[in-house]
């Protein structure tokens, strides 16, 4: 039998991994994610909502699209806010807002990356605020990636 203490360790041993895992895996994947010729988009779901992204290799684009769950947006009491920002190796290339839209609207962008696109490390940074009932909810995603050509 399992005394008081040992049971506690492993229930706090528990607890624990499970808030290092919902905080540190972002909704896109956990880590870098590459785009290749072969496999140009990514579509990732967690229990926030839905994000989509696709390189054009013809053209050099990201194109991207992310919309909150039904949960998620549910509480919302007025519209959101939404800015995103596209980094290559951490400076800023790209910027996009959307202010004043539906908690379930499906935003989405698309961004040029130019002669860098195979030599960044990119992260695309979404963050969304809007009002509930007590206070506001913000939503961040984190997508970090990187675009090969094999």
């Amino acid at each position: 039998m399992f005394s008081r203490i040992a049971k506690r360790a492993a229930i706090l041993a528990a607890v624990s991994a499970l808030a290092v895992g919902l905080g540190s895996a972002p909704s896109s994947a956990a880590g870098e994610h590459v785009f290749t010729p072969q496999h140009p988009s990514y579509n990732g779901n967690d229990p926030r909502g839905n994000f989509s992204a696709q390189i054009k290799y013809s053209n050099g684009k990201l194109q991207w699209g992310w919309q909150l769950s039904a949960a998620t947006a549910a509480p919302a009491t007025g519209l959101m806010n939404e800015t995103a920002n596209l980094t290559c190796n951490g400076h800023r290339v790209a910027h996009d807002s959307h202010p004043g839209v539906s908690p379930r609207y499906f935003v989405h962008a698309s961004s040029a990356l130019g002669g860098h696109m195979t030599s960044c490390k990119w992260d695309l940074k979404i963050h969304e605020t809007f009002p509930i009932a007590r206070g506001t909810r913000t939503v961040d995603l984190d997508f970090p990636f990187i675009v090969t050509l094999v």
